[in-house]
């Protein structure tokens, strides 16, 4: 398998390309000259091909989405061990099983983006494989966004049946609206 990154075209090397330079061996402290460099990349770098974004796309989705689950997660494991009330307890269970389910589902979905994978990023392959339509990317915002107002909503309905002054409790709703925002 050859290498998905390519490197820049060899730079011709001679002690002209540095302009004033002292009696010191380090050329940090000398002006270079203009060098023709492609925008963005400095000498001696290398270039990231398509195929490699598109490898890295993946490996970023998958991160992602885990790392969104596992913040769900958290979240309510926090609720299921501060909230007091039975109904809300049992209702943060229940959310915390519909959001390992459902981010489960995301997660798969991101690992097989295209059967076999590397059709993703060779169009060759595109024909004969199998990859999910847009259509099931925007069910994950939408499942994301629901289990969003789901975590969202539940220490809201404890917050209404405490006893505590109003001016507290309107405290306490602006800052849930402040973390959900």
């Amino acid at each position: 398998m050859s290498s998905p990154l390519t490197p820049c075209p060899p730079q011709k090397s001679s002690t002209a390309a540095w302009e004033g330079t002292s009696s010191s061996s380090n050329p940090r402290f000398s002006k270079p000259t203009s060098r023709r460099v492609p925008p963005g990349l400095a000498p001696g770098r290398r270039r990231a091909s398509a195929d490699n974004l598109a490898q890295s796309s993946i490996f970023a989705g998958i991160i992602y989405a885990l790392t969104l689950t596992l913040v769900k997660l958290s979240i309510l494991c926090l609720y299921i061990r501060v909230l007091t009330y039975e109904y809300a307890r049992l209702a943060a269970k229940i959310v915390l099983g519909i959001v390992i389910v459902s981010h489960l589902w995301i997660i798969l979905a991101l690992c097989t983006i295209c059967v076999p994978i590397d059709a993703f990023w060779d169009l060759s392959k595109r024909p004969t494989a199998y990859c999910h339509s847009m259509n099931v990317f925007w069910s994950h915002a939408g499942i994301n966004i629901v289990t969003d107002f789901m975590i969202f909503v539940l220490p809201l309905t404890v917050l209404h049946r405490l006893r505590i002054p109003r001016r507290q409790k309107i405290a306490l709703y602006l800052v849930f609206l402040v973390a959900f925002g």
